[in-house]
């Protein structure tokens, strides 16, 4: 199964259009950073953390207050 994520900034500083994804096995998280710093983990835009509750996957940003939802359509 893929799973394709896309985030859309509204806000100019928020854009990164070379920005890396990977995940952290440590912290079960997903940390989103600037392509050229994809080697280290010295800077990240945001973290974001797949949760499972009952039926519905969430993920939570770790600066934020925002949940975004997984809406599956068949």
């Amino acid at each position: 199964m893929t799973l394709v994520i896309i985030i859309d900034f509204e806000f100019d500083k928020m854009q990164m259009p070379n920005g890396h994804w990977k995940y952290n096995d440590r912290t079960k998280s997903y940390i989103i950073q600037d392509w050229k710093d994809k080697d280290s983990n010295n800077w990240k835009l945001m973290e974001i953390f797949p949760v499972k509750e009952g039926n519905k996957i969430i993920f939570r940003f770790s600066e934020s207050v925002f949940e975004l939802v997984v809406n599956k359509e068949y």
